[in-house]
């Protein structure tokens, strides 16, 4: 075990360098090993950062300490019953939570500041209801569509979340697998806990083994430095992902203050007439990001589509394929408008926009009838993330696979008891929603 320093200047380190500076001098092992993929040290790192071998003594205590929470963790899940006795995506969230490490818990469920749009994500869906039609042969019922342009078993897609090697050793690789072998679109996080490469060797993998592609699309993050962003996308293209998910709502970092606590991280206090450096912008994320940045990722995408975060208009006069409705899942800007109301006004102002161009929401969905009623005004598709990372932090691949089943059943259901054989059947009158006036 090695001793480690950087000497980049505040906000070069992807993670944040107040964690590095609040723990100079400490084994961090327990901080580190949870959300890095083995030998991310010996890829990202040369010879000049390592500066010595830490404390046997010292190294011996964090060792045993890691292994201990490590061992709670496997018992934890090892007590929990089988995914098919669980009923609901909450209750997969309830089972994952029992075990998981209060850090994890804190940044699965994190939000803005207050939390608000956070909390609006999944009540915009309790102002509708649905209305049924009746006396309808439903005997034979087809669930499946296209999203991104992907076959699909169901309008429902992993949207890209980070950091899932929290909840299992095989994070992300879980997940991969799951939606291979449930014929759903897997969204890849451009912050995902194993390195791009490793998550396309096991889609390689997994479609030998199913005997068919699977849909795969990945996240495009610009940052400051473009060439690192270019690479991964060539690499993305290479790799068979089959879109691009451009995220455009993180000019900035978020204010997720429950996770800044449990970091440690402390405000600024420094007096006179400043920016702190909390509000300094992070290379991570390129606040100089703009419409005129499309061609060359066009370029790059080399025929493959491209998605974007919001703004329907403008992403159909520029030619993109699609937009995605979202706020980050309320981690980003709080009190942000839903998805889903952004989608109901999009449908009620131009009805036509959402046939011209693909467009898919995010963000609070739990339920089959959540889906649907997003289909009804409009949506091709649904992304759900957290629900997929609490399913596989609690059973692994297994618990893709039940996440899926859930709401594969639950959408069978309920389009049945709507009168409905397929998804394209599906109109806006069978959905009354509380008519609220924001000015």
């Amino acid at each position: 075990m090695f001793k480690l320093q950087t000497n980049d200047p505040p906000g070069e380190n992807k993670g944040g360098s107040q964690i590095i500076v609040q723990n100079g001098g400490r084994d961090v092992t327990e901080l580190f090993r949870p959300v890095h993929p083995p030998n991310t040290l010996e890829t990202h790192l040369g010879p000049e950062n390592y500066k010595g071998v830490i404390d046997p003594v010292e190294a011996e205590k964090s060792r045993a300490a890691f292994d201990a929470e490590q061992k709670r963790i496997a018992e934890g899940r090892a007590k929990l019953p089988p995914p098919e006795t669980l009923l609901s995506l909450d209750e997969i969230q309830e089972a994952a939570e029992s075990f998981l490490s209060p850090r994890t818990v804190n940044y699965y469920g994190a939000a803005s500041l207050d939390g608000y749009s956070l909390g609006d994500n999944r009540s915009s869906f309790r102002k509708c209801r649905l209305l049924p039609r009746v006396m309808r042969d439903v005997l034979s019922v087809r669930p499946q569509t296209k999203i991104f342009g992907i076959e699909s078993a169901l309008p429902i897609y992993v949207s890209p979340s980070s950091n899932a090697l929290l909840g299992h050793p095989d994070g992300e690789l879980n997940i991969t697998r799951g939606a291979a072998k449930t014929g759903i679109v897997q969204g890849v996080s451009a912050a995902a806990s194993f390195a791009l490469s490793e998550i396309l060797r096991e889609k390689d993998a997994v479609e030998e083994e199913i005997g068919e592609r699977m849909g795969m699309v990945y996240q495009v993050y610009y940052q400051e430095e473009r060439s690192k962003t270019e690479d991964q996308v060539r690499e993305a293209v290479a790799g068979g992902c089959r879109a691009l998910l451009l995220t455009v709502d993180s000019a900035v970092g978020d204010l997720r203050q429950t996770t800044s606590k449990m970091n440690g991280v402390k405000g600024d206090v420094e007096p006179g007439i400043k920016r702190g450096e909390f509000t300094a912008t992070p290379p991570y994320h390129d606040a100089r990001l703009n419409w005129d940045d499309l061609p060359r990722l066009k370029e790059l995408a080399a025929g493959v589509p491209i998605y974007l975060k919001g703004d329907v208009r403008m992403a159909k006069e520029h030619g993109l394929a699609g937009c995605i409705l979202s706020n980050h899942g309320g981690r980003q800007l709080d009190q942000a408008r839903t998805a889903f109301d952004s989608l109901r006004s999009i449908h009620a102002e131009d009805p036509q926009l959402v046939k011209d161009i693909e467009i898919y929401i995010d963000g609070g969905i739990r339920r089959g009838t959540d889906v649907l009623q997003a289909l009804a005004f409009g949506a091709r598709g649904v992304g759900l993330g957290r629900p997929f990372l609490y399913a596989q932090a609690a059973h692994g691949e297994k618990g893709v696979v039940r996440a899926v089943r859930i709401l594969e059943n639950e959408i069978i259901t309920a389009m049945r008891l709507l009168g409905l054989t397929s998804l394209d059947q599906i109109t806006p009158d069978m959905v009354e929603c509380v008519q609220e006036i924001w000015k």
